[in-house]
């Protein structure tokens, strides 16, 4: 039952992903942050390793692919495989490639 970590800073946007996790009976921990700093600083820290860590792509202080970079260039962080998803409700053809 390892946790699922969410970056996303909209709190309408997280209540959506708590129905859809109910509803699907999900039963993994979830864990939120609003920005890709305090989510880094977390993972850095983590002794538990994460199920899975989906991540918006727009977000303040550090951005969702800022994120993804500064996890790639970790070594410890990127050994531990965790499976990285993105998420955007952003529609424009630039920012979805």
């Amino acid at each position: 039952m390892a946790p699922i970590l969410i970056l996303k800073d909209d709190q309408e946007d997280q209540e959506i992903f708590e129905t859809a996790f109910y509803k699907l009976q999900i039963p993994n921990r979830r864990q939120y942050f609003e920005n890709g700093q305090t989510f880094l600083d977390f993972l850095r820290g983590a002794q538990e390793q994460p199920f899975i860590i989906l991540s918006d792509i727009r977000v303040g202080v550090m951005n969702g692919l800022e994120l993804r970079d500064e996890i790639q260039k970790d070594d410890y962080l990127r050994r531990k495989g965790i499976p990285f998803v993105f998420l955007t409700t952003d529609y424009r053809k630039k920012v979805v490639e």
